[in-house]
């Protein structure tokens, strides 16, 4: 239970950070 809300908290992390790059670098290609 633990091992897996904590592999679902990172795999949130991952994809927002995920979403956050390709914002920039849409910004960058823009």
């Amino acid at each position: 239970m633990i091992w897996n809300s904590l592999f679902w908290s990172k795999k949130g992390d991952f994809e927002k950070r995920l979403q956050h790059i390709s914002k920039e670098e849409a910004d960058v290609i823009a």
